[in-house]
């Protein structure tokens, strides 16, 4: 009888010990990559910006060839399509590489129509969600133009946060 509840006791003790681990939150790839980023997606932006001047259609952070990037789709002077990315460690610029062919008319469109900056957005976004910015890119969705951030905060939970680019008010918060 002693060592039946000895089992019991023993496998009930494994099941308590397990199941903590086994529901907490594993933390998201965009959590572990600001975590190691020294620099901010605006802090990358100014100096994407101070390479490429142009008109930011997306930005986000991410790991390729073992590197944290922020990596830029900026479209310049002529509508043409330029990648850049910055290293989210050091700052620098390690890329810059100009798309074949440019923009299209709807994007050129797009960016004429904005009247807050990304920068400007995304400090409404930060003031609604405080965190990390991880993605940011300029959309038209449901008849809007607007601007979306991925925001990562202290606890690691993502959320995305729509700023109008015309009126600068925060549309959304999810």
């Amino acid at each position: 009888m002693k060592s039946k509840l000895f089992v019991a006791v023993l496998a009930l003790s494994a099941i308590v010990a397990v199941v903590p681990v086994a529901s907490a939150k594993k933390e998201s790839k965009e959590a572990k990559l600001v975590k190691q980023a020294k620099i901010t997606m605006a802090e990358a932006r100014k100096t994407a910006l101070g390479r490429v001047a142009g008109n930011i259609e997306e930005g986000k952070l991410e790991r390729e060839k073992g590197k944290v990037l922020f990596e830029f789709e900026i479209h310049n002077a002529q509508n043409k399509e330029v990648i850049i990315h910055v290293d989210a460690v050091s700052g620098e610029i390690s890329e810059v590489e100009e798309k074949s062919g440019s923009g299209s008319a709807k994007e050129a469109e797009i960016f004429r129509q904005v009247k807050i900056s990304m920068d400007d957005a995304e400090v409404a976004a930060l003031q609604r969600v405080a965190g990390n910015v991880v993605m940011a890119k300029l959309e038209r969705e449901r008849g809007k133009i607007l601007y979306e951030f991925e925001i990562i905060g202290s606890d690691d939970k993502e959320t995305m946060v729509h700023v109008d680019a015309v009126t600068g008010q925060v549309e959304s918060v999810d």
